[in-house]
């Protein structure tokens, strides 16, 4: 039975005070114009999160790539994929089990 994939680190980025969204970094470089230096990355965002019966985070899969300031980049989560569903593992938001 298939059940889990490689555990790959994503990360939850801040940009927008209302809502969480989370992204796959793929690499990080310095961007120099008019002597002013900015540290960004290329990010593939992942799709819409949804949250179970049990508080758990999951999502369906990635969706564009983007580039962001690294100042934006809040903390780094898992995630594992178990058949066609990725889980969010946070643990600033853990599961609650009641």
């Amino acid at each position: 039975m298939y059940l889990l994939s490689i555990i790959t680190i994503l990360f939850k980025v801040q940009m927008y005070s209302d809502k969480e969204v989370y992204g796959q970094i793929e690499y990080f470089f310095v961007h120099s114009y008019s002597e002013n230096q900015q540290i960004l990355t290329f990010i593939q965002w992942i799709s819409e999160v949804y949250i179970d019966k049990y508080g758990a985070k999951r999502f369906q899969g990635f969706s564009n790539y983007d580039f962001i300031e690294v100042k934006y980049i809040d903390r780094c989560v898992g995630f594992m994929r178990i058949r066609d569903t990725f889980y969010i593992f946070d643990k600033e938001n853990q599961v609650n089990y009641k």
